[in-house]
């Protein structure tokens, strides 16, 4: 929802004007390099909010509070404050509170500086004449054994340019360099995209769950995908 006020037209690059490479504290603004790799995530969580707050059977509950206040009170105001005031400050609030609080609690969130610089953790950065558009990094499961792809991120307006797929291949060719046996991630059943290109790539599903936001109303169903390597 709030993704429709601030659509940007696509922009279409020519590969040579791309660059990438590792995440560099001393050269990046390791915010701005912080907001990218987690955008995805905020992203994830905020389209989770809108399905919840604007599902048929949670617009029924409310409604039917709604009816209660007005046979309680026997006015009209009080439903009417409850559905245009509060609901939409219950909304905004949960739009703004909730991706903070779930950020918060990833390992590299706080710690983002000290976390990417590690050698078992390389993030690597996506540039388009020297913008910042992506991001992807590999988080360590086993020592130099399982990995797992987290952080993928392609600004809205560089999407539709087969980013994505060199941003992972950039992760595979690493993970296939460095002998690792299994390269895994994790992605929502919300995000058809992102599952069409792993699925593309060569990535294969293998367990469901359900991730919780917030226990037990608030939740998204995933996905686990892996790749084995040497790749057949």
């Amino acid at each position: 929802m709030i993704g429709l006020f601030n659509r940007k037209q696509p922009i279409k690059v020519k590969h040579d004007e791309l660059e990438i490479r590792p995440f560099e504290p001393k050269k990046d603004n390791w915010v701005e390099v912080r907001n990218m790799a987690f955008a995805s995530y905020k992203e994830l969580i905020t389209e989770v909010i809108n399905d919840f707050m604007f599902h048929p059977i949670l617009s029924s509950i409310l409604a039917i509070l709604a009816g209660v206040l007005y046979q309680m009170k026997g006015s009209l105001w009080n439903p009417f404050i409850f559905l245009v005031v509060l609901y939409p400050t219950l909304y905004f609030f949960l739009v703004w509170k909730i991706p903070i609080l779930e950020m918060s609690k990833q390992v590299d969130y706080d710690k983002f500086v000290e976390y990417w610089i590690q050698p078992n953790h390389p993030l690597w950065l996506l540039f388009h004449k020297g913008k910042l558009i992506g991001s992807a990094g590999l988080k360590e499961l086993d020592v130099n054994t399982r990995g797992e792809l987290v952080r993928v991120y392609i600004a809205p307006e560089y999407r539709h340019n087969g980013l994505g797929e060199i941003l992972v291949y950039t992760v595979i060719d690493y993970c296939e360099k460095h002998k690792y046996d299994e390269l895994t991630l994790a992605t929502s059943v919300l995000q058809t995209a992102a599952m069409k290109l792993y699925e593309k790539i060569g990535f294969k599903q293998y367990k469901p769950y359900t991730a919780y936001y917030l226990k037990p109303i608030l939740s998204v169903e995933e996905n686990m995908y892996n790749m084995t390597f040497p790749r057949k």
